[in-house]
């Protein structure tokens, strides 16, 4: 029945043209949320994440006014496909496009009930390409499975680091969405989008992702490390900075899966846990983390 009345829509689209969705475009879905609810909103597509509480077929209309690249970021059950006007398949999630109008179907749909169902859209060639946020350095989590898209630019070249949990990521593109890389990724001067996918595989994990690089916003802000104990009551990564005014040993007494990583303040990686340092400003990782719910996540300093 959802297959019939999808292309029931499909057909629908096709013979209305440019002016079908147009009016019943929902401004209050900004891209800066991120979040397109299918339930609700009627317009084309645009750039966003839009999502769905049940297994469900949506399709949307879009039209490129130049060559663009259309670049998805989805769980994994679901999918993109993209059609001229005439719905012959041109190709599906990430689709490299001439000018023109299309038809995009997004399929909704999970093997797992625990998994969230989620379709980001990025594109430049779409509405709101230049209205993401801007990333900044601090830790982003998420309750549930989700991507959301933000942007940034350097002036001068640095790197990216991220820590987070184990299944989530970070994947860094040009303003043209080619791929440049994911997670620590070393960047030259220029203008980028960077997409957060939050995603566990084990509903008892929490979903973050802590990014640290020195040409982002509030770099020097970071709370001062110091001899003591830290603690939280969920899975958490947090970034703190230190200089030493003479060589020093930093030993790190945790639970097993917790960790702390060492870098210097061009974010190059020293070591990780006891770590001896020469005299100098440091950034410290702190991933707070347990495998089975039961133990405690902490970190015991010594040596500043």
């Amino acid at each position: 029945m959802i297959k019939f009345l999808n292309l029931l829509l499909i057909l629908m689209l096709v013979g209305c043209g440019d002016s079908a969705g147009t009016n019943n475009d929902n401004s209050s879905d900004t891209v800066t949320n991120h979040e397109i609810d299918v339930n609700s909103y009627n317009g084309n597509l645009k750039n966003g994440t839009f999502y769905s509480t049940t297994d469900k077929s949506v399709t949307y209309q879009f039209t490129l006014i130049e060559p663009s690249k259309l670049v998805v970021s989805k769980n994994d059950d679901s999918s993109l496909s993209v059609y001229d006007k005439n719905m012959n398949f041109i190709g599906s999630n990430d689709v490299d496009l001439g000018s023109g109008e299309y038809v995009a179907v997004l399929e909704f749909y999970t093997r797992h009930s625990q998994y969230d169902r989620y379709i980001n859209v990025i594109s430049p060639g779409l509405t709101g390409f230049k209205d993401f946020s801007e990333i900044d350095n601090r830790t982003y989590e998420s309750e549930k499975d989700i991507s959301m898209t933000y942007q940034f630019a350097l002036t001068e070249p640095s790197k990216i680091v991220a820590s987070k949990n184990d299944d989530s990521s970070l994947s860094v593109y040009d303003k043209e969405m080619n791929f440049i890389g994911s997670n620590d990724v070393d960047l030259s001067a220029g203008e980028y989008i960077v997409v957060l996918r939050f995603y566990t595989r084990f509903s008892q994990y929490d979903r973050y992702i802590n990014i640290i690089s020195p040409s982002l916003s509030s770099f020097n802000d970071f709370a001062e490390l110091t001899n003591k104990t830290y603690e939280s009551e969920k899975d958490i990564s947090m970034t703190y900075q230190f200089a030493l005014t003479e060589s020093s040993k930093i030993v790190a007494s945790k639970n097993d899966d917790s960790s702390l990583s060492v870098y210097d303040k061009e974010m190059n990686f020293i070591g990780s846990n006891d770590v001896s340092l020469d005299a100098g400003e440091y950034i410290a990782v702190l991933r707070l983390y347990t495998r089975f719910s039961q133990y405690d996540r902490y970190i015991s300093l010594n040596g500043l």
